[in-house]
């Protein structure tokens, strides 16, 4: 009895764990292969139990995700064995591909056989996020208190707009389980969201927010119709004061402006250039590729590699092509997007599904249907791969997505 509590304990703290370990995984102070290193003792620790985990990974299901993840790691180890003998080395790439994997793993285990204490897990990571938020926030107030203007925020992150998807995904996990505490505590996600200024995220949040009330509309209506007539229009006008006090205040509305109205120029107009040269450069390379190269990729690493090598590097000195997709594509292959697609459509069913009210979808389920639906719209904007926590979300987020209710 007791060893079934310390590994239930030990299980309900990983996911927690990954999540603050990924937080600082681009930093001096905490080496990413720590991360990979925490990954596998906690892979070693599910193992004890080897055929719950064939049994989540050779199942029909998902084996159109598993022979993906093996072909492209397959691949990468080939690719980079093949550079060594000219000192070209993708290590790091390979280590974050996987981290990757190991995530789906943990995930996939966690969810389906330990669902308690996933969602007390997920529970732990709305905390922590929001101390990133609240930090974030801080950070924006010394700010403009030494310099009189708006910081964008990144906090703990390496870039804001990893930060912003974070915490678009994770305003909707629950926090205290009461309404007036919950809302009262993502005000702090709100604030930080639009102070990170990354245009993927206000409108993943924005989408989510609408997704969100279509699916609990009928209890945001129960919980209206509630208060007293009154109070109603009180409180709409005081939303209405609020939303116009806000948007008059000079350091908000040029952020607004700035980011919404001058995509095209000052630096914002120089980033598109570069973002949209680069995307039409590599989807050339794509198209002109060679049909084995166009189903199982270039292994991971090669984007890089390839911009490194092309015209647009001496201009640009910029690397990465801002989609995940289309780096997906190009470094995995057909057989990896097939199987990204295939686990969004199964999110977008969940929401369907919870939107149609079909009793067999949990709460929690629409939940993380919903977080996966808001990344996979960032990750239009930015390559999810280079940075660890929302990688371990989405990643999360799809082995619930992929576990079926019945096998909780």
């Amino acid at each position: 009895m007791i060893k079934i509590k310390i590994r239930n304990l030990l299980i309900l703290s990983i996911i927690p764990i990954l999540f603050i370990i990924s937080l600082f995984d681009h930093k001096d102070i905490i080496n990413p292969s720590i991360l990979t290193l925490y990954a596998l003792l906690s892979v070693s620790l599910i193992l004890a139990n080897r055929k719950m985990v064939f049994k989540s990974f050779l199942c029909k299901y998902n084996l159109l995700i598993t022979i993906p993840i093996i072909i492209s790691l397959a691949t990468s180890i080939y690719n980079q064995i093949s550079f060594i003998s000219n000192h070209i080395f993708y290590f790091d790439a390979i280590i974050q591909q996987f981290n990757g994997i190991l995530f789906l793993s943990i995930g996939i285990y966690i969810y389906r056989y330990h669902y308690n204490q996933f969602n007390i897990s997920m529970r732990a990571i709305s905390f922590i996020s929001l101390c990133s938020a609240a930090y974030g926030l801080i950070q924006a107030i010394i700010y403009y208190i030494t310099n009189n203007s708006i910081l964008r925020i990144k906090s703990f992150f390496y870039n804001p707009i990893p930060a912003g998807t974070v915490w678009a995904m994770c305003i909707f996990l629950p926090l205290t389980g009461h309404i007036v505490p919950d809302l009262i505590l993502k005000s702090f996600y709100i604030a930080a969201i639009f102070l990170c200024q990354s245009r993927s995220s206000w409108v993943a949040f924005t989408i989510g927010i609408i997704l969100y009330i279509i699916i609990n509309r009928q209890n945001i209506s129960k919980y209206y119709i509630a208060i007293n007539k009154k109070y109603r229009i009180l409180l709409w006008i005081i939303l209405v004061i609020v939303l116009a006090i806000i948007i008059h205040v000079p350091e908000i509305n040029t952020v607004l402006t700035n980011r919404l109205f001058n995509i095209k120029s000052g630096s914002s107009g120089e980033a598109y250039v570069v973002r949209s040269s680069h995307a039409f450069y590599l989807m050339n390379e794509i198209i002109h590729d060679s049909p084995i190269f166009m189903v199982i990729g270039h292994a991971v690493g090669s984007v890089g590699r390839l911009f490194r090598n092309s015209p647009l590097w001496q201009y640009s000195g910029y690397d990465v092509v801002d989609n995940t997709y289309l780096s997906i594509l190009y470094e995995y292959g057909l057989l990896m997007l097939i199987s990204v697609l295939y686990v969004l459509v199964k999110a977008i069913i969940v929401l369907l599904r919870s939107i149609k009210k079909v009793s067999c979808i949990s709460k929690n389920d629409t939940t993380y249907a919903l977080m996966l639906v808001i990344g996979a719209i960032t990750a239009i904007f930015y390559d999810l791969q280079f940075s660890m926590t929302p990688t371990l979300l989405m990643m999360l987020m799809a082995s619930t997505v992929l576990t079926s209710k019945s096998e909780h």
